[in-house]
This record gives structure tokens, C-alpha cells and sequence, in this order.
């Protein structure tokens, strides 16, 4: 009998349960401990005043690891749930600003300040965004492979494609998924393929034209749903960890907090709130790196290490109408860091998802904070409802008052894989199996910031018990 503690029960702490399951079956004593009453983590799905909205990830890739968690989705039985976006979701906007606005938040042109990102290859030429797409893909092509171990994603980009389409281009998207600054992050650790292109094909058009998927076998849900670029669910991201939850209801504990862990006797104590403890065999955490160095006050050097790790804060505000007012239609637009805008961006889930709406509605998700806008963090709700109400009127034109507003701040929700992470993340696997070889890590700051990412990871654990095991 293995027992296997997990801390945290978000997507990848229920992830690994699950697979633990099916690896181990009748040879597994699993725990796992969650210091809230709901499990889910950062997935939450918010239903008030007849809207629907999400208050953490919206939706999951279809491609690459995409596969893996859709193929968990179906063995879950939830494939009648999944629904994906409409065709509309393809347009993509950038945030363009007048060349000279009167004031930072006074533009010129109400509801005029978007770009739309090419859709198919032959637009290109024709966008304002991309209209040198020629000298972009002539330098690209010629650019010789850079010589240190990691740079930026700012100046790989800037290398490869220029500064013009790392300014308007690669840094909203950045953003879009880190919500940090890409003169930080690391292209080695946030984007490998792109990394692995240019090692291996010397620039990222080779790399690109090189790339072949694997053929893989696939049930026809997969195939189909694969198709779209995104899936969700009719009732929202929250229905996934609600189907794992129930499905490992006799193996939560909820509303413990973990205080200490101590490895003895190649056995893991942990101490929890109100006296209780359990002893285990291994832990896997999917905590929070900050917090979880909170729990290894025996080991000085490794509790420095974890918390090198730095994290972003994003305050989302969603905003619905009972009537159309969105002007738009499509996914949604990104806001170029240049622009020194609190506003990382802005969802329009009602055009994403319309299957979600109830009746005629307009359903958005303003975007703020980050790792650039501090002060964010600082703002009332007051102060936010009044800033999401003038990027409605300065960036989409609409000036109606919403029917509904809620706020939610994800406080260090999104970790930052900062130029270096690969060598410090080493570095700290090598002293995790010298001190303490009971415990492995999981959860978005090791595996990646996605639920594919988190899902994916959460396999391989179970396969690495399944061969201890066997």
C-alpha cells in the first residue's frame, strides 16, 4: 500500500488524484487536503443575476496537450457538456491608440481603437500590423541562433521579428497569458517550442514548416472537438474540477490548512490546523511555491529558493447588459504594454460563448493588474468599477450602465518564469532529491500556467507511482 498525500485540490491536485487512481487502484491510500471548502482552485464559475461568468481560466486549448485533458474530460463522461466557441471567436483584436490623444484616457475616436489581427495567411499583406510581414520572415530567415542559455521573450522576438511586431504583436499576448512583462519572462521556459525552432531549425519559419504533429489515435469526441481551437463547458470551466471532485469525494479533506511538513524515517508528517496530522509515504504539492516554503522551516536553503519565484496579481471585472451593446464581434482584444494602460485586455464572452447567454446578452471581461500595474492591487472596488466603465465608453463605445459588475482579484495567481527559471528549477529538483526525496512538486509553477499544462503533468506523476510500484 502506497500512501500519497496531495496538497491543494485545484485542477492539479484533483488531476493527480484521479490518475493516481487509475494507476495504483486497490495499492493506494490517497489524501487530499484543500484549506478551502471548495475545491477547484482559481477555477471558479460565477452565476449571478442570470449571467454566466468565468472568474478564472475560460476555456482550455484543443491541440497539443489539449488532447490529454479532453481524454480525461471524456472519461470523466462529460463530453455531452463541452461546447466550443463560435466562429466569430477567430477575430482578434489589438488595442491601438491615436497617434496623439488629448489625455491618457480621453481618445480621440470613441469605440475606433481596435485592430483586427489577420485571420487567414493571405490577409497579412493587407493589415496595418503586419503589413512587412517580407522583411520580417527575410530576417527571421537569416538571423543567426542565439549563443547564451535563455534570453526574454522581448528579445528573442526582437531578434528574430523586430521590434515593431514584438511591441504590437508579441507583448499583448504575453500578456493575454502571463500578465507579466516580456523583457522578464523567459522564452526558454514560457514558450519551449519556439525555443526548441530555432535550436534545432535555426529560425522559427523552418521550425514552423517542420513541425508535424504526431498521429496519434483518437476517439471521435477528441477529433471533433479538435477541430475548434477552444472548448468550454455549457455551465461553465468549473463543471471539470466539480466532476473530479465528486469522483474523489472520499478522499478530500477540506478546510485544513497545512502548517508544517517533517520528513522522518523516509516517512512525511504533516501537521494540520485544529491538531490534526497525518503520516504518508510521499507529498506532492501543488501549492503555491510561497506557501509551500512556509511548510519546510527545517530547510533554510530550499525555503529561499521557492520563494525566488514571483508571481502576478489580476483583477478581472465582468460586466453584463441584458441586451446587445457590443458593437463587435469576435474573441476579444489585447492591450500593448506601450500604452502604460492599467488594462491588460478585454474578453467578450457573450460573442465567444453564446451558448452560455441567457437570451440576449452581453457578457465582458475587463482585464487589469499584472505584474506592470501594481497599483491595481490598491484600487477599490469603486475605483475599478469607474475604470472598467471608461474602457467600455473609450475603447468599445458603449456608454449604456451595466446590469451587473463583479469583481475579482486573483491575488498571486499566475507565477512568473523569469529569465533563468530552467537553471533555478534544476537547482531546486536537485536539493529536493538530496533533502527531502518524499516530496515532488507539481501545480501551474512547475508543470505551466494552462489547465493542459497542470493536466498533463498530473499524468505523468501517476505514471512515475505506477513504476514505482510495479
Amino acid at each position: 500500500m502506497m500512501r500519497i498525500a496531495i496538497l491543494g485540490g485545484g485542477i492539479s491536485g484533483l488531476a493527480i488524484g484521479w490518475f493516481l487512481k487509475q494507476a495504483l487502484g486497490s495499492h493506494l491510500q490517497l489524501t487530499i487536503i484543500e484549506k478551502s471548502q471548495r475545491p477547484g482552485g482559481w477555477i471558479e464559475t460565477l452565476h449571478k443575476e442570470g449571467f454566466l461568468f468565468e472568474q478564472g481560466p475560460r476555456s482550455c486549448r484543443s491541440s497539443g496537450g489539449g488532447r490529454e485533458t479532453l481524454a480525461l474530460i471524456e472519461a470523466l463522461g462529460l463530453d455531452h457538456e463541452v461546447i466550443v466557441p463560435h466562429s466569430d471567436a477567430k477575430k482578434r483584436y489589438v488595442y491601438h491608440a491615436p497617434a496623439t490623444p488629448a489625455k491618457k484616457w480621453e481618445l480621440a475616436d470613441h469605440g475606433r481603437s481596435l485592430q483586427s489581427l489577420p485571420k487567414k495567411v493571405w490577409e497579412i499583406p493587407f493589415n496595418s500590423l503586419t503589413r512587412n510581414w517580407l522583411k520580417v520572415l527575410w530576417r527571421d530567415w537569416w538571423k543567426p541562433k542565439r549563443q547564451q542559455e535563455d534570453e526574454s521573450i522581448h528579445s528573442f522576438f526582437s531578434r528574430r521579428v523586430g521590434s515593431d511586431w514584438t511591441e504590437n504583436l508579441i507583448d499583448p499576448f504575453v500578456s493575454g497569458i502571463y500578465a507579466g512583462n516580456c523583457s522578464r519572462l523567459s522564452l526558454k521556459s514560457c514558450f519551449p517550442l519556439f525555443d526548441e525552432w530555432e535550436l534545432q531549425q535555426g529560425s522559427l519559419l523552418r521550425g514552423a514548416w517542420h513541425h508535424r504533429s504526431q498521429a496519434i489515435e483518437q476517439s471521435p469526441f477528441i477529433q471533433k472537438i479538435g477541430k475548434s481551437s477552444l472548448f468550454s463547458f455549457q455551465r461553465g470551466m468549473e463543471t471539470f474540477p466539480r466532476a473530479l471532485a465528486a469522483q474523489l469525494k472520499d478522499h478530500l479533506l477540506l478546510g485544513q490548512t497545512v502548517q508544517r511538513l517533517r520528513f522522518e524515517n523516509q516517512e512525511v508528517q504533516i501537521e494540520c490546523s485544529e491538531g490534526k496530522s497525518l503520516c504518508v509515504d510521499y507529498v506532492i504539492s501543488t501549492l503555491p511555491l510561497f506557501t509551500l516554503s512556509g511548510l519546510l522551516k527545517d530547510y533554510p536553503s530550499l525555503m529561499t529558493k521557492l520563494n525566488q519565484l514571483s508571481y502576478a496579481t489580476v483583477t478581472s471585472i465582468n460586466v453584463g447588459f441584458h441586451r446587445a451593446v457590443l458593437a463587435y464581434k469576435g474573441f476579444g482584444y489585447l492591450v500593448p504594454s506601450r500604452y502604460g494602460l492599467p488594462v491588460l485586455g478585454c474578453v467578450w464572452d457573450s460573442s465567444i460563448f453564446p451558448q452560455q447567454n441567457l437570451g440576449d446578452q452581453t457578457r465582458l471581461t475587463i482585464m487589469m493588474g499584472g505584474s506592470r500595474h501594481l497599483e491595481v492591487q490598491e484600487m477599490s472596488e469603486s475605483e475599478l468599477f469607474e475604470q472598467a466603465q471608461r474602457v467600455l465608453y473609450e475603447h468599445l463605445g458603449i456608454g449604456a450602465q451595466p446590469d451587473m459588475m463583479q469583481v475579482k482579484k486573483a491575488s498571486q495567481a499566475i507565477p512568473q518564469f523569469e529569465v533563468g527559471h530552467a537553471k533555478w528549477k534544476r537547482e531546486i529538483e536537485e536539493e529536493i532529491h538530496q533533502l527531502v526525496p518524499q516530496l515532488m512538486l507539481s501545480g501551474s509553477a512547475w508543470a505551466g500556467v494552462s489547465i493542459n499544462d497542470c493536466v498533463a503533468q498530473a499524468r505523468r506523476l501517476a505514471y512515475i507511482f505506477r513504476d514505482k510500484n510495479s
